[in-house]
């Protein structure tokens, strides 16, 4: 993660402390390598950009965290594709008549 006017600041975890700390590209060996890449799926890292102090931080923008689980109505959707394939097509009548069923005369 890339930051600064010039673009040669970038945040890197401090393995130690496991926190973000602000570095600067080509100072004290820090290169590319050791700035963080963002993983929209990582929870631990998305906390970590919405907890930032202003000032000495950037405002982190944009998609903080996404999560990659399935949503609650495309599962209901896919649930409902899965037992119509199996049982194959509906027929009112014979759901009628399935089971404890009689006759009245």
């Amino acid at each position: 993660m890339i930051f600064g006017k010039n673009k040669d600041k970038g945040l890197r975890l401090n393995r130690d402390s496991l926190h973000l700390e602000v570095v600067t590209v080509g100072v004290d060996g820090v290169s590319l390598d050791d700035v963080l890449v963002h993983d929209e799926t990582n929870k631990a890292v998305a906390q970590m950009l919405v907890e930032m102090p202003f000032g000495p931080f950037p405002v982190a923008l944009g998609v903080l965290y996404c999560d990659p689980a399935p949503t609650f109505e495309s599962a209901v959707i896919a649930q409902a594709r899965d037992v119509a394939a199996k049982r194959g097509a509906a027929d009112f009548d014979k759901l009628l008549r399935d089971g404890q069923t009689w006759t009245v005369r």
